[in-house]
């Protein structure tokens, strides 16, 4: 009897994917419900998040969290869709928590770096970017905000030291030969910035 309902879920929770996989979230919510296990009540979580519908989507996501705080996936998707929503004091609470529970995690300073820059605390969100790049310096999410930054401060030298360490991992970013191209046009460095920009217009 065991074997048969494992089966069977099994079953149910194919289809569910199935129907996640090819973007048919409200039939695959349907199946997800069926099968009432943790990872299909993640899975109805990121359905009504790919929906769109994020109130739903949050309360599925906090439930989670409340029942399994260990389940870290589901409290950094959380924590992604209060940034989405604006929701920031309750973005840096649950990043700050993340970090607590594991500091060697870059995405969790990323996060909590754009929840800080949405809410215009450049201090705090430098700091998360600059620690996220401490512990992955191939973070290049992050590497582009801190040179976006910099770019904007009119700050060349800043904006080489994180560009470059970008640019050794993957030499053909466009977003990050675009800011080293930036940074040397804003200063009149017109010879350094022309082949650079040239190298955009060729990717």
């Amino acid at each position: 009897m065991v074997l048969y309902k494992t089966r069977a879920q099994s079953s149910v929770l194919a289809i569910a994917d199935s129907l996640y996989a090819t973007g048919n979230y409200s039939k695959a919510i349907n199946f997800y419900a069926k099968v009432g296990s943790e990872k299909s009540s993640l899975q109805v979580a990121r359905a009504y998040n790919a929906m769109g519908n994020y109130e739903k989507a949050k309360l599925q996501y906090e439930n989670l969290a409340n029942k399994n705080p260990s389940l870290q996936i589901a409290r950094l998707e959380l924590g992604k869709i209060y940034i989405k929503t604006h929701d920031l004091k309750r973005a840096i609470l649950v990043f700050s928590q993340l970090i607590k529970d594991d500091d060697g995690n870059p995405e969790f300073y990323y996060y909590l770096g754009m929840a800080y820059q949405d809410m215009e605390k450049m201090d705090e969100s430098l700091n998360a970017y600059k620690n996220a790049v401490k512990i992955d310096s191939t973070h290049l999410r992050t590497i582009f905000q801190l040179g976006k930054y910099y770019v904007s401060q009119i700050e060349r030298d800043s904006v080489l030291k994180y560009v470059n360490k970008g640019l050794r991992f993957y030499g053909d970013d466009v977003a990050l030969i675009n800011l080293k191209a930036l940074a040397y046009y804003n200063e009149d460095g017109f010879r350094e910035a022309a082949p650079l920009f040239e190298r955009v217009l060729a990717l």
